[in-house]
């Protein structure tokens, strides 16, 4: 007899519970709705809260391949609460990288950069602004003039002959060749060599790229507070910010030794260490001068 009022007592319990969350997503599609009729490209049927993010499978870019083929070379999607805006054509990316491309100049805000990067503080992640031009002028001129990529020709050169005398030997030996692990160590070595200095992916020192897949790695990881920014707080139980806060502490120790380690040798050692690394020369150069002047 008594189990009867308890039934009762929990079904009310769950209208109530059902009501609220029928409320909720009612406010939540009226809110979604445009007041004014807006200009904006084809896009697919979205769902509530979720946007377009149905329509992805397990390989995304085909899906949005085959997405283009139906609406067209500029799709407009929502992942979650994130507009996005797809273009899949020649003159289409002409349009948003160099026609428009103050409009389309910042980008939005990634957990993981914001975390990995100092608050999106680098040249891909970071707002429209003086330090991205900065930061931008730096890269250009340090690493991607003509005159720094001639100058690195000796390098890419040294790199590619040794993968490929790397292959060569596996084939006499008949061994089993993982070519994108090789060609991404190959690719490691060359970047390090041109920023830094020297090799930081050997076979008894890969820590760089032990450290470089951890962070690639994590930029596919999924955050929610990237797609539903109320429910970013959940990111930080399933394991996500943990993780995150982990790599980025890994890959500031490390680079805190690359930078520390012209400083802690013999002046001959350093000059020739920062020769053969002009990025790095550059920002010491750069961190004296912003000494210099403080003192002043």
């Amino acid at each position: 007899m008594a189990l009867m009022p308890m039934l009762q007592q929990s079904w009310q319990e769950l209208q109530i519970f059902l009501l609220s969350l029928l409320l909720f997503c009612s406010l939540y599609v009226f809110k979604r709705i445009p007041n004014g009729k807006q200009n904006l490209p084809p896009s697919p049927p979205k769902l509530p809260i979720i946007g377009h993010l149905h329509h992805l499978g397990t390989l995304p870019h085909r899906s949005l391949h085959a997405l283009s083929k139906k609406y067209g070379p500029i799709m407009f999607l929502y992942f979650g609460h994130s507009p996005t805006l797809v273009v899949s054509s020649t003159d289409m990316a002409k349009e948003v990288v160099k026609t428009h491309d103050l409009v389309f100049s910042n980008r939005p805000p990634i957990t993981a950069a914001k975390i990995l990067f100092c608050g999106s503080r680098d040249v891909v992640f970071s707002t429209y602004g003086e330090y991205w031009r900065q930061a931008g002028k730096n890269c250009v001129l340090e690493l991607l003039s003509l005159k720094r990529v001639q100058s690195f020709q000796y390098v890419r050169e040294a790199e590619v002959e040794e993968l490929v005398n790397k292959i060569h030997d596996s084939c006499l030996k008949k061994a089993s060749v993982n070519l994108s692990e090789m060609l991404i160590e190959t690719s490691n070595k060359i970047i390090t060599r041109c920023i830094l200095g020297q090799k930081y992916e050997e076979d008894g020192d890969n820590e760089f790229g032990q450290v470089s897949r951890r962070l690639l790695a994590s930029f596919s990881s999924l955050c929610l507070g990237d797609f539903f920014p109320h429910l970013g707080w959940i990111d930080a139980f399933t394991g996500v910010i943990p993780s995150l806060k982990a790599i980025s502490k890994e890959a500031d120790s490390f680079l805190d030794q690359v930078v520390q380690r012209p400083l802690q040798e013999s002046w001959a050692s350093t000059t020739k260490f920062l020769g053969a690394a002009p990025f790095l020369s550059a920002k010491h150069s750069q961190q004296r001068r912003e000494r210099n002047s403080r003192r002043r």
